[in-house]
């Protein structure tokens, strides 16, 4: 009935996604202790804030989804680093999806998204 660390492990059921609802100038910050899937539809310009209570060594997949009339915007919060250090633009034609898997280390602080020169 427990997880043991000796044996691979199965699990019964997932983890699941957290549907983070966002209105105009809406902010999401994704609480690591609710799951590590979160998907947001985009209602206006967003931010995507430093998530919480992270542990080292979880990864997180954010699924930002173009809603309305798209060409939203997302800004990043500080502890997010990206491959060649540079910030992505969104896709912008309505209805969009961009999903972005981040991995943490507390070390250092950080959530890098696979790639090459994350910075």
């Amino acid at each position: 009935a427990y997880a043991r660390l000796d044996a691979a492990q199965t699990f019964a059921k997932g983890t699941g996604s957290t549907i983070v609802s966002l209105g105009t100038g809406g902010t999401m910050t994704p609480n690591c202790d609710d799951g590590n899937v979160f998907r947001a539809v985009l209602a206006s310009n967003a931010t995507i804030a430093n998530p919480s209570n992270g542990r080292s060594g979880q990864t997180i997949v954010i699924h930002l989804i173009q809603g309305g009339s798209g060409s939203y915007t997302g800004s990043w919060g500080s502890k997010y680093k990206f491959a060649g250090s540079t910030t992505p633009t969104l896709s912008t034609a309505v209805g969009a999806r961009d999903v972005f898997a981040f991995s943490y280390d507390n070390t250092s602080d950080v959530w890098a998204q696979a790639g090459l020169n994350v910075g």
